[in-house]
């Protein structure tokens, strides 16, 4: 299964409609990164919530005991009064059976209040055919939806509690086998070999009793024949489906490896980011640094010119005064020649 986009409509954070659109094809990662409480978690939490249904996981409110407020965006609820809803809307596509080819489904789930009161949750399915509620019921519309992708697989990592996905080092086996366990298990119900194994147990347990049977009488010969058929064609069976089992689970430990790899890229990213980060910000410490000696500079420019000028004239003054101190002296001595003479 593929999730094309996701629209949240006044859902917890998101104010008004807000659409998410998913890689594909060979460029099938999408990066979400953005501060924490922004919304991230609650936008894999309404994924999981617009699939499955259920309890929200957003909060360990319980929406009858705490009202609109814990899951409906409080600027919409602040502006609309009555009748309140909020919609996640989510265009998938994917096969409901080995048979079926792949088809593009809208899955509408709305949670509604009715002045503050809770009033319930709605499912709508569409296909490309159309609406699917109008034919078969809601239970129905789930049913088919947990086919597409079953509800076992919990393929969602809380990002705000990576104490998850690294514990201590003598768990981390044990977790490793128990999450492999799992993983297998949900293969096998999505491939559906377990059932397969349980057809192929009964038919045998019928098929060795009937071959007693017909030790006593050879009526039953015509069953046996259809029931060794019958075996042979589910084994057969059986072998696809374990060659299909092996092949997935070969994809999915190149996944893990890719994964494990994507993962030192992103702390190398993440490392790197923080460094910048760090010169960034004593760049901008030593610009405002220079500013503020720049200014000091001017000032004391200012202040050195002003400072020149005014001793310029005090130089000036003094060179002024020491002349006409020389030039009278000049004078008293020539009076005093003056007056010797005569």
């Amino acid at each position: 299964m593929i999730i094309k986009s996701i629209i949240l409509e006044n859902f917890r954070p998101y104010y008004g409609q807000v659409k998410f659109e998913f890689c594909s094809g060979e460029k099938n990662i999408t990066l979400l990164k953005a501060e924490n409480g922004s919304g991230k978690t609650t936008l894999l939490e309404a994924i999981k919530w617009g699939l499955y249904g259920g309890d929200l996981n957003l909060t360990s409110a319980n929406p009858r005991q705490f009202g609109a407020s814990s899951f409906i965006n409080k600027k919409y609820l602040s502006e609309n009064k009555g009748v309140v809803s909020a919609k996640v809307i989510l265009t998938i596509i994917g096969k409901t059976s080995e048979e079926r080819e792949e088809e593009e489904y809208t899955i509408i789930r709305e949670i509604c209040f009715e002045n503050d009161i809770f009033k319930g949750v709605n499912l709508t399915l569409k296909s490309k055919f159309g609406e699917i509620n109008s034919s078969i019921s809601e239970i129905n519309s789930q049913e088919i939806i947990n086919r597409l992708l079953p509800k076992e697989i919990d393929f969602f990592v809380d990002g705000e509690r990576l104490d998850k996905m690294a514990p201590e080092k003598d768990n981390i086996r044990k977790i490793k086998n128990e999450s492999m366990d799992i993983l297998k298990e949900s293969v096998n119900r999505v491939l559906g070999i377990k059932s397969l194994e349980n057809a192929l147990n009964d038919v045998t347990r019928v098929f060795k009793e009937l071959d007693k049977e017909y030790l006593e009488s050879s009526k039953s010969q015509k069953n046996i024949v259809e029931l060794s058929n019958k075996i042979e064609e589910l084994k057969e069976r059986e072998e696809r489906k374990n060659i299909e089992k092996k092949e997935i689970l070969e994809e999915i430990d190149i996944l893990e490896h890719e994964k494990t790899e994507l993962n030192e890229k992103f702390e190398e990213i993440l490392v790197q980011s923080q460094e910048d980060e760090a010169t960034r910000i004593k760049i901008e410490t030593l610009q405002k640094n220079k500013k503020i000696l720049e200014t000091r500079e001017s000032e004391l420019s200012k202040k050195y010119k002003t400072f020149l000028s005014v001793k310029g004239v005090e130089i000036i003054s003094q060179k002024i005064l020491q002349n006409a101190f020389n030039v009278i002296e000049e004078r008293k001595k020539e009076k005093r020649r003056n007056s010797i003479k005569i």
